[in-house]
């Protein structure tokens, strides 16, 4: 061996395990505080996400609402408010709008004609897992007194029943009132 070689093995310089153990120690501190920091990042994610999809399905069937009743005409509401029965440029006399039920008080929008044949305005997957329902406190569908606007209140529900998203006294004015 040469001179050189036996002086670093001789040498008392490098980490001792003390050492060793307090790096560990120190890095084990910053990984949880990071893994603890990203678990949050993911809920806070997640719950963005469900705010974002539900919101988009409720502005969704409120333009699929609006674009049909707007130009309605001969409109007739139930007495509970859950369906419109009215004269539609698209599909026809006697046209129904409501919430075809797929569970308890939740479900997708529909348009029943022509002797109950119905048109859905959104795929399954438009959806993403969430629902329509009636709001608690107020009816799908409503008139102003002056029969000049529809007055719309719903709720889009996960499918725990969660309300995510509650749109409360929308109006829609009528152009053939």
């Amino acid at each position: 061996m040469t001179e050189k070689a036996k002086r670093r093995l001789k040498g008392t310089a490098g980490v001792t395990l003390g050492e060793m153990m307090v790096a560990v120690l120190i890095m084990s501190f910053l990984t949880l505080a990071v893994s603890a920091g990203v678990g949050t990042a993911v809920k806070v994610y997640r719950t963005e996400k469900e705010y974002s999809e539900s919101r988009v399905l409720a502005n969704s069937i409120l333009l699929a609402m609006t674009d049909e009743l707007r130009y309605a005409s001969e409109l007739n509401i139930n007495g509970d408010g859950s369906e419109i029965c009215y004269d539609s440029a698209m599909y026809g006399y006697d046209t129904v709008m409501k919430i075809q039920q797929q569970g308890e008080n939740v479900g997708k929008l529909v348009f029943l004609y022509d002797a109950e044949r119905a048109a859905y305005p959104f795929e399954d997957k438009t959806y993403m897992g969430y629902q329509i329902q009636t709001n608690e406190d107020k009816p799908l569908f409503q008139l102003t007194d002056d029969g000049s606007c529809i007055v719309l209140s719903y709720d889009i529900c996960d499918s725990r029943g969660n309300v995510k998203v509650s749109l409360e006294d929308i109006k829609i004015r009528l152009l053939y009132h």
